[in-house]
């Protein structure tokens, strides 16, 4: 009898644990969902993590074109501001 009390009393223990990982993951999933532009509620998740490389992709090209930018500003002397 020793023994199932033992087991038992790690199986709480484990429960919980994974109950709370997967509570932690899904408040992230829903972070990212604010994040993304475009992202509804009840995207799926393997196309929540597509639009959220896309936005990542679209973000340094933005960068990029910016930096170019400021480049090309700098050369001319001349300034936006």
């Amino acid at each position: 009898m020793a023994g199932s009390s033992a087991k038992r009393a790690l199986a709480i223990p484990l429960r919980r644990c994974r109950r709370g990982r997967v509570q932690l993951r899904e408040k992230k999933l829903r972070r990212l969902k604010k994040m993304i532009p475009g992202c509804s509620q009840d995207i799926e998740v393997d196309e929540l993590l597509q639009r959220t490389v896309e936005y990542i992709y679209f973000l340094e090209m933005q960068v990029i074109v910016l930096r170019r930018a400021s480049n090309l500003d700098g050369a001319s002397g001349f300034s936006f501001l």
